[in-house]
């Protein structure tokens, strides 16, 4: 494999592939496997298409293999290069996983990878963690998830409205809902209302 280049934006594929990409897979410009692979009908050298148009915004394009001079009507979409970069095989990007698979297969693998680290999707909250620990974190851990009051079943933020350390005392002495019993009690009323009614 060729040594890449100081290239501003990379191209192709960035993915850790499993065994040796062939060279006639990798792109003349990027020097990654490509994306959308052309080819230039003159030479036979292929490159990335995005690459190939960058080529195209300077005044007189060449091939950067032979400097043969660049005709956009002598380049054409290369499927079977296209269709041989796809079937390579590639690591999953996401620390731990141990997925291996196809190049087609990856973006879907990716997302649906239980490595993935994302944010925490309750307001306020910054934690990102992986996708299977997210789930314990959102609906025990978390800080700031909602949870709602035995009585009145106002949606609560721990950190926001009542912090968590004082949600019993809510319940126990402010909330409106809460069933008290009537303040004659000691005088033997077996009345209940609810805090508000009192």
């Amino acid at each position: 494999m060729a040594a890449r280049q100081n290239v501003p934006e990379l191209r192709g594929y960035e993915y850790e592939f499993t065994g040796e990409v062939p060279d006639d897979c990798e792109c003349l410009v990027c020097q990654l496997p490509m994306k959308d692979p052309v080819q230039i009908v003159q030479c036979g050298h292929r490159l990335c298409n995005i690459c190939m148009e960058s080529l195209f915004s300077r005044p007189s394009p060449l091939c950067p293999a032979d400097r043969q001079s660049l005709s956009r009507d002598k380049i054409f979409r290369d499927t079977a290069c296209h269709r041989k970069i796809l079937n390579l095989a590639v690591k999953c990007s996401h620390f731990g996983c141990p997925w291996t698979g196809e190049l087609r297969a990856v973006e879907k693998h990716q997302s649906e990878c239980l490595l993935r680290v994302v944010q925490c999707p309750n307001s306020g909250c910054t934690e990102k963690l992986t996708k299977q620990d997210m789930k314990a974190h959102v609906t025990s851990n978390c800080s700031w998830r909602k949870i709602n009051c035995e009585n009145c079943q106002e949606s609560l933020c721990g950190l926001g409205n009542i912090p968590r350390d004082k949600l019993a005392w809510h319940i126990d002495k402010e909330c409106p809902a809460k069933v008290v019993p009537c303040e004659f009690k000691k005088l033997g009323c077996e009345a209940e209302f609810p805090r508000s009614n009192t």
